[in-house]
């Protein structure tokens, strides 16, 4: 082991930047660590924050897990740039596709109980205003709440599982393109593959690949090509 520091809780993975393997820590405040571990800064956010994901200009950007529902950008120095207020109470997911000059973030909508828990997902500039939000499900459509990480493919698309069975396909409008219900709760996320598909795990214990058109090919075990491999876990 290199070395080890401690957060006191950790909520989330890390993220860590290509260019100088910065590693970027969620806990009860957002912490930025060099690659000897040593801290380079930290900033509060309220009741703290979910998974940071680094954007290609070296920006980092997440969300408040519960309280304020705002999308936070700060540039390498750890100075805030701007933050954008959302309707929901917590952000499970925040992905920067600067290169389209978007922000995509995920939040639960607060609903009074016992209404059902709804997600919207927005599309924000670079510079934090509002391009489009998509809500999923309705109050009569119970738990249709986005989970894990949004993907977008090279042509727009933006792939993203929800705890309502479906995976959801928007156009880089905001336009449902096409979801697909797989029966169970999809509670990790989507990672997308070189090959441009959309990889996404499921409760039933099944791995789910997706293309432009919802003709998914479920798969109990990974698939590899030379020199790829897809990774990952199951609670089994």
């Amino acid at each position: 082991m290199r070395w080890s520091y401690f957060t006191g809780a950790n909520r989330s993975a890390p993220a860590v930047w290509s260019e100088d393997e910065t590693i970027a820590v969620s806990t009860d405040r957002l912490r930025v660590l060099e690659s000897s571990g040593a801290i380079r800064w930290s900033y509060a956010i309220l009741l703290g924050n979910s998974a940071p994901a680094w954007g290609e200009s070296g920006a980092l950007y997440t969300g408040s897990i519960e309280g304020d529902g705002r999308v936070y950008a700060l540039d390498s120095s750890g100075a805030l740039v701007w933050s954008y207020a959302t309707d929901g109470g917590y952000l499970d997911s925040v992905t920067p596709d600067e290169a389209s000059g978007r922000i995509y973030a995920g939040s639960v909508l607060p609903l009074p109980y016992p209404t059902p828990a709804v997600s919207r997902l927005y599309a924000l500039t670079t510079e934090g205003a509002l391009v489009w939000s998509y809500q999923t499900g309705d109050t009569k459509t119970p738990y249709s709440i986005l989970m894990g990480q949004i993907v977008a493919d090279k042509d727009g698309y933006l792939y993203h599982g929800s705890v309502d069975g479906r995976m959801y396909a928007l156009t880089s409008s905001g336009a449902m393109a096409w979801s697909y219900d797989t029966g169970t709760e999809m509670q990790g996320g989507a990672a997308l593959g070189q090959d441009g598909r959309a990889y996404a795990p499921a409760n039933d214990g099944r791995f789910y690949v997706f293309g432009h058109t919802p003709t998914p090919t479920p798969t109990v075990t990974p698939t590899q090509v030379p020199y790829n491999a897809i990774w990952f876990g199951t609670n089994i």
